[in-house]
């Protein structure tokens, strides 16, 4: 019992600045599902990157694996790769912080995520149908990390969203569709 009175005091306390008490999540129910919803993505989140590394790790054990060229980055999968953990980063402060507006940030940069993702499956798809089975290989092992990483910025953006709802009541997810 004492635990579920700690949480609640917790939550109080992330959250000292609330402008619209009508907006805002109610204490004992929208706010104690926003941190669970952000707990349960942020489970994801390492799951997915674990998921990379046993993969990296399988891949270069096994012998069979063996490829006798060094993969070729595109572009557009290297920025991914810099952009992504650089973005779990700042959105981890704006967690610790309670930063509303790099969260905001990190959804706005969802789009460019999307972008890139989009220009690195472009350039592994020519990789993969004008190379031999080894190029083939090395495309499809990097279009898994490509993937992988779109699905860690998404998750983050998914995390920022809880966030800016935590701190201020207002839902920003599918704001485009509500626009249109």
């Amino acid at each position: 019992m004492e635990w579920k009175h700690k949480r609640k005091s917790a939550i109080a306390s992330a959250f000292p600045q609330q402008p619209d008490p009508a907006r805002q999540p109610q204490a004992g129910s929208d706010a104690d599902a926003g941190i669970a919803s952000v707990k349960r993505r942020l489970n994801r989140l390492s799951t997915v990157a674990i998921g990379m590394l046993e993969a990296a790790i399988a891949k270069s054990a096994s012998r069979s694996s063996k490829l006798s060229i060094v993969p070729r980055f595109p572009m557009s999968l290297r920025d991914l790769a810099e952009r992504v953990p650089a973005t779990c980063h700042s959105l981890l402060r704006a967690l610790i912080d309670e930063d509303t507006e790099i969260a905001r940030e990190s959804v706005a940069g969802d789009k460019l995520r999307d972008k890139l993702d989009s220009g690195a499956f472009t350039e592994l798809t020519e990789q993969i149908a004008g190379g031999n089975q080894d190029e083939a290989a090395a495309g499809l092992l990097l279009f898994r990390v490509g993937r992988d990483l779109e699905r860690v910025g998404d998750l983050m953006k998914n995390i920022a969203e809880d966030l800016v709802y935590l701190d201020t009541g207002k839902i920003v997810r599918h704001q485009k569709r509500k626009q249109a």
